[in-house]
């Protein structure tokens, strides 16, 4: 989620030599050419201390991904766990934590979003980079960088456009002016400032949230946080500054709004769950314009039924379809429709409606 990582899942793998491994097949792991050996370093460790519902399982899993993987891979599961010590090279900064003790991570596709990482031995899913810095400071100032809508308009150019908009983020982003970290620079330490308040009104934020995952709390933050909090108009502002650009207009215009709609009812995927669909960046832009872009919605629904039932839920809180009409399109707009009509909305003609 944006600023703060949920709690990580556990699970023990036998990549090093340790205190446990699996039970493993040897004639399918790396030899020493001269001396013949074993080279496979969870090969060397005894497993009867295991529990035995782990010794079984081992098996199980190696089983499955050799009934799954492709067939031109000859690595067991074992070895592809840490296959070019992608798990094992993320720990290397703990070598010298003196030089660079704090890490954040950022997502390698999709909307910019970074997090600091508290736990220092957490191991990162492979869809994401990590970053290590030097203090908390040049930590909390690349978190409100990355994070902010400023980046993720300028870094567009950058990056490739697929069917749910731009795509691959990866290493795109430092192609953008950020400079390194200079505590001397007001700008900076400004920012330093403004993204650890950004941490601390996150974990608030996810906190309240029951049963928290990591899409209700990226909704959050997206969707109520980031439209109306100062700390986020502030960092908006900070970093246009940082990056010579112009802060987002605070107040949307009707044609940006039709340019966004017209683009999503064009572009978005067909077929797939309405929950990709609406992960469109045009769609989650129109959210993120917050109340403004109600009328607007409105008289799209008045003249053509259509998904935008989520935006005005996100923007306005409001559920006013009943349950024995969800899922119905025409029911679920006039539903909406009369809603808008209640809270004193008004639109032009929307006689096409039953």
């Amino acid at each position: 989620a944006p600023y703060i990582a949920l709690p990580p899942l556990t699970a023990a793998l036998p990549v090093s030599k340790a205190t446990l491994t699996m039970p493993l097949d040897h004639s399918r792991c790396p030899k020493n050419p001269r001396t013949g050996r074993v080279t496979h370093n969870a090969c060397t460790v005894d497993t009867e201390a295991l529990d035995a519902r782990m010794q079984l399982r081992w098996p199980t899993m190696e089983s499955l991904w050799d009934a799954n993987k492709g067939k031109s891979d000859t690595k067991s599961l074992v070895q592809r766990l840490n296959f070019n010590r992608s798990l094992t090279s993320q720990l290397e900064y703990l070598n010298d934590p003196a030089d660079r003790p704090v890490r954040i991570a950022y997502a390698s596709a999709g909307r910019p979003t970074a997090a600091l990482i508290t736990d220092p031995k957490a191991i990162l899913d492979y869809r994401t980079f990590q970053v290590a810095c030097r203090n908390l400071d040049e930590a909390h100032y690349l978190l409100a960088v990355i994070n902010s809508i400023m980046l993720e308009q300028q870094v567009a150019q950058f990056r490739p456009k697929g069917l749910f908009g731009e795509r691959d983020l990866q290493k795109h982003l430092w192609k953008l002016p950020i400079p390194a970290f200079d505590a001397g620079i007001a700008n900076h330490a400004e920012l330093a400032s403004l993204g650890q308040r950004a941490v601390a009104e996150a974990s608030a934020i996810v906190a309240a949230i029951a049963e928290v995952t990591v899409t209700k709390a990226r909704s959050a933050m997206r969707h109520q946080w980031q439209p109306t909090s100062p700390t986020a108009q502030a960092i908006e502002n900070a970093v246009a500054e940082l990056l010579g650009g112009a802060a987002q207009a605070p107040a949307p215009d009707r044609a940006t709004f039709e340019r966004l709609a017209d683009e999503w009812v064009r572009e978005r995927p067909r077929g797939l769950d309405l929950h990709f669909t609406i992960e469109h960046p045009a769609y989650q832009q129109i959210i993120a314009m917050g109340p403004p872009a109600v009328p607007w919605l409105l008289q799209r629904l008045a003249q053509r039924p259509d998904h935008w039932f989520p935006a005005l839920h996100r923007i306005t809180g409001a559920s006013p379809v009943p349950p024995e009409s969800r899922g119905r399109l025409r029911e679920m707009t006039n539903a909406w429709l009369e809603w808008g009509r209640q809270q004193g909305y008004t639109w032009p003609a929307d006689d096409n409606m039953d």
